[in-house]
């Protein structure tokens, strides 16, 4: 049934020209809307890649560090032992020094009982003592060949 009515008439005509309207304002914002929820989509997504790769480089990282680091302490420890051997080695001849110098006091005491020269004899037992207190602290030492 149509009506020939102009007030219904034209109340359909502007009823077609508001939705027209809102229609053109709407659709480019649901455009943008759209657009702007498959940019977050691309980000998020590129977001999640890029942490998978930085964690495999932090990995790769993490393994070249600890390498490095297990050759640098492998060098260290050989460079201590060459300095420990090569002070234990310094340290063993100052005790057989020492300990030559104390037989040597001791045989020069027994041939001098009392003293030398305006040296006392007790002077003489004293040093050749503080002496042979440096032998007894470096006895632990453990020296190759000839020892006091």
């Amino acid at each position: 049934m149509t009506t020939n009515d102009p007030d219904h008439i034209e109340a359909d005509h502007i009823e077609d020209v508001i939705r027209s309207v809102v229609w053109r304002a709407i659709r480019p914002l649901t455009v943008a809307v759209i657009l702007c929820m498959l940019l977050s989509i691309g980000v998020a997504a590129f977001a999640w890649i890029d942490s998978g790769n930085k964690a495999d480089t932090i990995e790769a990282n993490q393994a070249a560090s600890t390498k490095a680091l297990a050759a640098a302490t492998q060098k260290a420890t050989a460079e201590l032992a060459a300095a420990m051997a090569k002070t234990n080695k310094a340290l063993c001849a100052f005790r057989g020094d020492i300990a030559a110098r104390v037989a040597q006091g001791k045989a020069f005491l027994r041939e001098h009982p009392e003293g030398f020269a305006g040296i006392p004899a007790a002077q003489l037992r004293q040093t050749i003592d503080g002496q042979q207190r440096t032998v007894d602290s470096l006895a632990g030492l453990d020296c190759v060949g000839p020892g006091p």
